[in-house]
C-alpha cells in the first residue's frame, strides 16, 4: 500500500460480463460458434429420420400457429404476444429453429396436422397413460391431456382396463323389529335344491327343501315361512327366474311387501342372503358327513350368540331363549340392534366412491374379467344400480362398479332379429345361488334323482327346435313347455 501512495488511483466498477481474463492462453469465447455447435449437436443426435424431419418442416411452414412462433424466434417475443403464442411463451427461451423445424431443447415441436399420427405412435403397444406420457419425446400443447383423451377413446385399452375399486359400503336399513325385512336366495347341495330366508334384524335363517325350482313352489314355501313369522315389509333377493317372474310380482302385491332385487353380476348387494346360504350349506354338509341330525345343527346355530352380542338369532327373533339339549336358565330378552359400524369401517378401507353416471353416458360393461362391451346409460334404478343398453340393443342392469365410463362413441347397431334377446332381470353368479342363476337349473323336479330330472326336461327333436332368422335357437321357459 505504501508503494501505491505515489499514484493517484481512480476506482471504477465494471460488471463481470465486460471483464476479459488477463491470460494470453484464454481468448474471448465466440458465442455464435457455440450456438452453432449446440444446434448441430441437437440435429445430429435427434432420433428423427431425414424424410420425417423434412415432413415436419413442411407442415411447420403450413401451421398458422407455428408461423407466429417462428417469427417470434427470429424477431423477438413481445410482451403483448398473440393468443397463438400463449402455450409456448413460458418456455420461449428454450425454443430454437433448426432447418425449418422448431425444437425445445432436445424435443421436437410437432405441428397440429401431425399430432394425431404422433399420438398413435406414442400409444403403440397400448401402454397406459403414465407410460405413454413418460415416453413422449415431442412437444405439443396439452400433450398430457391429449394422451389421456386418446387412450380414453381406445376400445382395446378400455376393454382390458383393471377392474374398478370397490365403493364405500351402502348398508341396508335394519328395522327395529324382526322379520320386517328379509332376504331370500336358493342353493344346491348334494343334488337337491333349497330355499334360504334370513331376517335382517336377528340373522335368523329359515331353510326349506324345494321339490322343483318353479316360482310356484318357491312362493309356496315363502308363504309357509311368512305364516310363522309374519308378513315382511321388504323382501330382498337376486334376479333369479323364481323371483323375477310375473307370478312372484303378483305374490308381492297380494301379501303387501316391497320386492327389492340386487344388481345382476353383483351378489354383494344381496350379501345378507348370500352369507346365510354360506352358513346353512356348511351346517348341512357337516351334519350329513357325520350322519347327524341337520335340524339340530340348525337349532344350535339359531341358539348360539352372535358375534359382538350375547344374544342368539332365536332370542332376537322370538324374544325368548329356545330350549336346546344344553341346560340353561330362562331369562327375559330385551331387543336391540346389532352394531354394524365396525363392519362398515373395515369394508370401506381402500374403497373409492365412483362418480354417478348420467343418462346417455357411454360406458363399458365388465364381463368375463374384461370391459367387454360398450353401452349407453338409460336410467338409474337404484343408488348404485343402472339400466344400460348395449350397442346391439340388449338391455342390462348392472352395479356402478361394473360400469366404466369412457369417452368412446356409442353406435347403435340395428338388428332385424324379431326375437332379440332382452335381459330385464339378469341372474348373477354367486357361490350360494347356483340353482337360481343357472338357466339349466330352472327344470322342474331338479331336486330329485337324475331319472326324475331327465323326465322333467322334454326331449327336443329337430322338428321341435325353433330358431330365429339369424340362426339362434329359441329356448322356451319350462312353464311354456307342454308334454
Amino acid at each position: 500500500m505504501l508503494r501505491l501512495r505515489r499514484y493517484d488511483l481512480k476506482l471504477e466498477f465494471k460488471p463481470g460480463k465486460y471483464l476479459i481474463v488477463a491470460d494470453t492462453s484464454v481468448k474471448k469465447s465466440n458465442t455464435e460458434e457455440e450456438i452453432k455447435a449446440h444446434v448441430d449437436m441437437i440435429r445430429h443426435n435427434a432420433q428423427v429420420s431425414d424424410p420425417m424431419w423434412e415432413k415436419i418442416a413442411t407442415h411447420t411452414k403450413d401451421d398458422e400457429e407455428l408461423k407466429d412462433v417462428l417469427n417470434a424466434v427470429h424477431f423477438g417475443w413481445e410482451s403483448d404476444h398473440a393468443q397463438s403464442l400463449k402455450p409456448y411463451y413460458h418456455f420461449r427461451g428454450d425454443i430454437t429453429e433448426i432447418d425449418g423445424v422448431l425444437v425445445k431443447g432436445p424435443k421436437v415441436i410437432i405441428p397440429k396436422t401431425l399430432q394425431g399420427d404422433m399420438l398413435k405412435k406414442i400409444h403403440e403397444g397400448h401402454l397406459g397413460i403414465e407410460k405413454c406420457q413418460a415416453r413422449a419425446r415431442q412437444v405439443m400443447p396439452n400433450i398430457n391431456n391429449d394422451i389421456e383423451n386418446h387412450i380414453g377413446r381406445c376400445g382395446t385399452c378400455q376393454k382390458h382396463r383393471y377392474k374398478q375399486a370397490k365403493e364405500p359400503m351402502e348398508q341396508h336399513e335394519i328395522p327395529e323389529k324382526s322379520w320386517r325385512k328379509i332376504g331370500a336366495d336358493l342353493f344346491t347341495l348334494f343334488g337337491k335344491n333349497f330355499l334360504v330366508v334370513v331376517d335382517y334384524t336377528s340373522n335368523y335363517p329359515e331353510v326349506a327343501k324345494l321339490e322343483d325350482l318353479s316360482s310356484t313352489n318357491t312362493i309356496s314355501h315363502m308363504k309357509s315361512i311368512m305364516a310363522r313369522h309374519g308378513l315382511p315389509s321388504v323382501v330382498v333377493s337376486d334376479n333369479g327366474p323364481q323371483f323375477s317372474s310375473r307370478e312372484f310380482r303378483q305374490f308381492a302385491m297380494q301379501y303387501g311387501f316391497k320386492h327389492v332385487t340386487s344388481s345382476p353380476e353383483y351378489p354383494q348387494s344381496n350379501g345378507k342372503a348370500e352369507k346365510a346360504v354360506q352358513i346353512v350349506k356348511r351346517l348341512l354338509k357337516k351334519a350329513m358327513e357325520n350322519y347327524e341330525d341337520p335340524y339340530l345343527a340348525l337349532l344350535n346355530y339359531r341358539t348360539s350368540p352372535l358375534s359382538g352380542s350375547d344374544r342368539s338369532p332365536g332370542e332376537f327373533s322370538m324374544n325368548r331363549k329356545l330350549r336346546t339339549k344344553l341346560p340353561s336358565a330362562e331369562e327375559h330378552v330385551t331387543m336391540h340392534k346389532l352394531p354394524d359400524i365396525k363392519q362398515k369401517r373395515y369394508y370401506d378401507h381402500g374403497s373409492n366412491q365412483l362418480k354417478p353416471l348420467e343418462t346417455t353416458d357411454t360406458v363399458r360393461v365388465r364381463g368375463d374379467g374384461v370391459w367387454s362391451e360398450k353401452a349407453q346409460v338409460l336410467a338409474r334404478v337404484a343408488p348404485n344400480s343402472y339400466l344400460v343398453e348395449l350397442e346391439r340393443g340388449k338391455r342390462l342392469r348392472r352395479n356402478r362398479r361394473h360400469l366404466l365410463k369412457t369417452q368412446e362413441r356409442f353406435v347403435q347397431v340395428h338388428d332385424d332379429d324379431d326375437d332379440r334377446e332382452k335381459e330385464v332381470c339378469v341372474d348373477h353368479p354367486s357361490g350360494g345361488a347356483t340353482a337360481s342363476t343357472n338357466q339349466s337349473a330352472v327344470t322342474p323336479e331338479a331336486a330329485q334323482s337324475s331319472h326324475s330330472t331327465d323326465q322333467s326336461q322334454p326331449v327336443s327333436t329337430m322338428s321341435d327346435v325353433r330358431t330365429t332368422r339369424s340362426g339362434r335357437i329359441i329356448k322356451l321357459p319350462s312353464r311354456y313347455v307342454h308334454d
